[in-house]
């Protein structure tokens, strides 16, 4: 205890000479414990706690619910150099089994700082048994049931961000997985500092008022609904109720700051100009000369994840990127624009936040992106804007990941920004085109030559499936065993797998035992695989929430069925055409010169669709399936 009071004294003699110091202002916070006014003032009691854990639905008012957010409550004290304190306090009701499997493990903080006040179970007859283990992020709870409550209380300090440091962002989100019954935020901060407040969705009220030089902005919301757990719904952070909160004056600021990171990274040496010269020799088109520089920084710089402190947001040097051949996606992006530069072409940082991940809230100025891309824009040779991702290393340069299309790009140049938004691309841009010709083997099999042309987003997933040549006919086998059961596919050749072509190409043999069913003398076969759109899209009955599409995509299928000699054709699958704003569709077959053929079409063409107009895209998607279950019935020879 002796060794432990010097060494604070010691630390406090530091702090005084280093006031500036956030660490080490915390790590004696911590070890002294220090009380905090706005933790302290505006914490709970313990009658209050005791009534929201005791405050609890009816049984049965949540059937879709693991558990119930009985408490959910933090306060956050934020300093001049924006660090923090924070106290947090947590109670979920577990309804169920799922509740159970969901919550033995809870997930707390794992930083240093992070300090556990209280933890354990109130089980239904009101026993409290402490947690079996506490480990960094992770506290284990014994022998949950249905009806028992887990609490905890924890406090950690934050420091203040390794970027544009002395500012503060941050959100808390009032709505999620569960239905939540009380919950609220206390975020105290320097009253002179300038705060730009964001509150999405309903339900959440704020007040605001003074505790000494702090101005306290208090944020709450009760008996808030849970989002519901449907499949291929928007992100949550794009549905739930929540409060985005940033320091930062303005997008200018921001701006200004990211360029200040970039603006010399862009440097290059003799080793990238001689690459660029000998990629970009003999060609004189500017789209060219991008994709001869996409397809080396995508494919021969290897992606690696380092976004790690202050390299979180600032590129390695292109000279370094070039020459360690790794880099994540800011650095890909500093070395394609640095190559693209020097052949005279313009093109500039990119910063978006993809899809999967949720819409940018322009209302709050803050460093919400997730993924650093290249603006190529209109210029002579290059008619109109361009983006390019250099993480894509299967795709083409023309083709955007779904997850980068339809987001609005901070785009950095020189000082300032623009705001642009990435295209979306049409539907015919990702393409699955088949071409099968079908022979009767035997009694019940069918014998085909196929080709199969595959486009952007197919294309690129083919390559990466594909990737191992010595595996590649066992994994094409693998797929067109799933659209026929049962099938062999003992031969296959691939065309353009190993480079970065605008279409990529299978051609193969396949044998598909049983496919022909016989009754009496007819023979019936389904020429057609089918699509199965309401399993794969449209599985639920009714739906409250969006349904979200990861991407729009074609179907082309073109199936000829040698007939045997003699045989005659009595019945073909009756022809369909659909066309909505989500969804083109077409099936045709005839049959004439001893053949039948058929051709269907089927084009995805929304992102999304609403909740009221899902009815009527179920029922679409009903219709193709049954369509497309059509057999073609013909005799047997003469």
């Amino acid at each position: 205890q002796g060794e432990r009071q010097a060494a604070i004294a010691s630390y406090r003699r530091a702090l005084e000479l280093s006031p500036d110091n956030p660490k080490l202002r915390e790590y004696l916070d911590y070890l002294e414990q220090r009380p905090d006014p706005v933790l302290d003032r505006y914490d709970l009691g313990e009658d209050e706690i005791e009534r929201r854990l005791a405050d609890r639905p009816a049984p049965g008012a949540f059937p879709e619910a693991a558990a119930v957010f009985l408490l959910d409550d933090m306060v956050t004290h934020v300093f001049a150099d924006g660090s923090s304190k924070n106290r947090v306090r947590q109670a979920y009701l577990i309804l169920n089994e799922r509740g159970q499997r969901e919550f033995s493990r809870f997930r707390v903080p794992s930083m240093s700082s992070f300090f556990l006040e209280t933890a354990e179970t109130i089980q239904p007859d009101g026993t409290r048994q402490e947690p079996t283990s506490v480990a960094p992020g992770v506290i284990h709870f014994p022998a949950l049931q249905p009806g028992s409550v887990i609490y905890v209380a924890y406090r950690y300090d934050a420091s203040p961000p390794t970027w544009m440091q002395e500012h503060f962002a941050m959100s808390f989100r009032f709505q999620g997985s569960w239905p939540v019954r009380h919950s609220r935020w206390v975020l105290a901060l320097p009253r002179q500092r300038q705060l730009q407040v964001y509150r999405h969705g309903d339900g959440i009220e704020e007040r605001s008022e003074s505790l000494g030089e702090d101005r306290v902005l208090i944020f709450a919301a009760r008996d808030v609904p849970m989002i519901p757990d449907e499949p291929m719904s928007p992100p949550q952070r794009a549905l739930a109720a929540a409060v985005f909160v940033s320091t930062i004056p303005s997008w200018d600021v921001l701006a200004r700051w990211q360029n200040s990171l970039i603006r010399d990274q862009f440097e290059i040496d003799a080793a990238i100009r001689e690459k660029t010269r000998e990629l970009c020799a003999d060609l004189t088109e500017p789209l060219d000369k991008v994709r001869a520089v996409f397809e080396f920084v995508s494919r021969d710089i290897r992606y690696l994840d380092h976004d790690t402190g202050i390299f979180g947001k600032k590129p390695n040097k292109a000279v370094e990127v070039f020459g360690n051949r790794f880099g994540d996606c800011k650095d890909k992006a500093t070395l394609m624009i640095a190559m693209l530069r020097e052949v005279g072409i313009r093109a500039a940082y990119a910063a978006i936040r993809t899809r999967p991940r949720g819409p940018v809230f322009w209302e709050v100025p803050d460093a919400q992106t997730d993924h650093i891309i290249t603006y190529i824009p209109a210029q002579a040779g290059i008619p109109h804007d361009l983006f390019v991702d250099g993480t894509s290393r299967f795709g083409h340069v023309a083709w955007l990941p779904d997850a980068d299309q339809g987001v609005e790009a901070l785009v950095l140049e020189g000082d300032g920004f623009r705001r642009v938004r990435t295209p979306e691309l049409p539907p015919e841009a990702s393409s699955l085109v088949s071409d099968l010709r079908w022979s009767l083997q035997g009694e019940d099999a069918l014998m085909a030559e196929g080709t199969e042309e595959w486009r952007g987003w197919f294309a690129a997933m083919h390559r990466s499936g594909l990737n191992v040549e010595g595996r590649r006919r066992e994994e094409l086998a693998r797929e067109l065993g799933q659209r026929f059961p049962g099938a062999r596919v003992p031969e296959a050749s691939f065309e353009h797998l190993d480079d970065q072509a605008p279409v990529a190409r299978a051609s193969y043999r396949m044998e598909v035992p049983g496919r022909v069913r016989r009754e009496g003398a007819d023979s019936r076969v389904n020429l057609i695989w089918p699509a199965n759109l309401t399993r794969g899209l449209a599985v639920l009955e009714r739906r409250r929430l969006p349904l979200s599409f990861a991407g729009r995509f074609e179907f082309q299928t073109r199936v000829v069925l040698a007939l045997p000699q003699g045989a005659s054709v009595k019945s073909l699958p009756e022809a369909r055409q659909i066309e909505s704003p989500d969804l083109m569709y077409s099936l045709r077959c005839t049959a004439a010169a001893g053949e039948v053929r058929c051709e269907r079409f089927l084009s995805l063409r929304s992102r999304e669709v609403p909740p009221e107009r899902y009815p009527e895209f179920r029922e679409l998607c009903r219709r193709i399936d049954q369509a497309e279950s059509q057999d073609v019935v013909f005799s047997a020879r003469r």
